[in-house]
């Protein structure tokens, strides 16, 4: 078999597997969104340098001036491609790398090197600096071609950089994995710099990306578990949070007063009770983030409930200027009866609570106050304990935050932000 031949198995053997690839992210739940546009973004220009060098092999020799413009846009799409894969490696890496104190120098680093590499192609078709198609449509390296690549290897030095002096905030897989993929093409590539013939490069950046992948997919794999595994945790405390029986017998002996002294309240008592019921079980049983108007109706049917035991002593006010978003169940409203079971002080005033919901810069912004008897700072951290399991959730589920601010004698204040990146306004049901 011809050095030729070698190369076209391998490369089309390269581009099945960049299909699949390819096909698997599009398909797969796992992984957040941005996680999924770099693999499509890396897999599919790795499909189409693959599919570029094919095409020139086919190509190469055959005479006439198609076969020429072919072969000129096969190489330049080859040459594009081949340089572009460091770039999305890269910005996925800065992406895992969030809080990386280098990362406004670097990007523009990555950026500028990214133009001079193009415009140096670009200059290419014209001048032969890099390489070119003779009259008899065979390739050759001009000049230039070293430098063409140095862009590219510092961009993987620079990657290198990161992941050694930020090992620690990746995990074990994916370190392993990007030093696998960075540093075997680096390697081949030297080797293909200085020695022309079978696609070393190639080969060793598709065994590096599928390698790569196989950890990644791994590392998804094991943090999809991880995840169920929390939130069925938290399911079963928000079980244990959502059943007090202590609640319901007070309820119940409150509907049996009132069945002597007025049958009509106490039959729409038992109506908003049995709602308040009712959305907390289905609740408890949601996997998935719901409509803020069903949590909104779960929050009015428990504080109608609460308004007709403590009558003139309660005072509920909604500022509700947006709903179309999503969150977990049983979110919003815990806070609300934790604001009514902690709100009332010594104080002869009506206790107050004030629930408001609006969007506020990229997110929706949900506010639970009251002009309770507050909480000290020891009491805070107490507080802020037993809403732990709601702060986890939103987290988990919404990318959500959960802070309270409180004092004493002053009342209580409990904000939740929920950003619009992940859950889009509108789906809301």
């Amino acid at each position: 078999m011809s050095t030729r031949d070698l190369n076209l198995v391998v490369e089309l053997a390269g581009a099945v597997l960049c299909l699949l690839a390819i096909l698997h992210v599009m398909i797969s739940v796992r992984g957040s969104r941005s996680q999924k546009w770099y693999f499509l973004g890396f897999y599919s220009c790795l499909l189409f340098y693959v599919l570029s060098n094919m095409g020139g092999l086919l190509m190469k020799g055959l005479p006439g001036m198609n076969w020429h413009i072919g072969l000129q846009i096969t190489n330049f799409c080859e040459f594009f491609f081949s340089n572009l894969l460091p770039f999305i490696l890269s910005f996925f890496l800065i992406h895992l790398l969030s809080d990386v104190k280098e990362k406004p120098y670097i990007l523009w680093f990555w950026r500028i090197s990214l133009l001079l590499s193009i415009s140096m192609l670009i200059v290419s078709q014209f001048t032969g600096l890099i390489y070119y198609i003779d009259n008899e449509n065979l390739y050759h390296r001009g000049p230039l071609y070293v430098l063409y690549y140095i862009s590219a290897f510092l961009i993987v030095f620079s990657d290198l950089y990161l992941v050694v002096r930020y090992r620690n905030c990746l995990s074990r897989k994916v370190t392993v994995a990007l030093f696998i993929y960075l540093i075997i093409p680096l390697v081949f590539a030297v080797f293909q710099v200085f020695f022309y013939g079978p696609a070393l490069i190639i080969y060793a950046t598709l065994f590096s990306a599928f390698v790569m992948y196989i950890f990644l997919l791994s590392e998804q794999t094991e943090e999809h578990i991880r995840q169920e595994h929390e939130k069925m945790v938290l399911r079963l405390n928000l079980l244990s949070s959502q059943i007090r029986p202590h609640y319901i017998y007070n309820v119940l002996t409150s509907i049996h007063l009132l069945c002597r002294k007025n049958p009509e309240e106490a039959m729409r008592v038992v109506e908003h009770f049995t709602d308040y019921l009712r959305a907390n079980f289905e609740g408890i049983a949601a996997e998935n983030p719901i409509g803020f108007p069903n949590e909104l109706r779960h929050i009015e049917a428990y504080l109608e409930v609460e308004r007709r035991r403590f009558l003139d002593e309660l005072k509920v006010e909604y500022r509700i200027e947006h709903t179309a978003f999503r969150l977990p169940a049983l979110t919003v409203q815990p806070i609300v009866e934790n604001a009514v079971k902690h709100g009332f002080g010594d104080e002869e005033k009506p206790l107050k609570i004030t629930i408001s919901a609006r969007r506020c810069e990229g997110a929706s912004e949900i506010v639970v106050a009251d002009n309770g008897r507050g909480f000290s700072e020891p009491e805070i951290s107490e507080s802020m304990e037993a809403l732990r399991n709601i702060r986890e959730r939103l987290k988990l589920m919404s990318n959500g935050t959960l802070e309270i601010f409180s004092r004493k004698g002053e009342g209580t204040r409990v904000v939740i932000r929920i950003p619009d990146k992940e859950y889009s306004a509108g789906k809301a049901r």
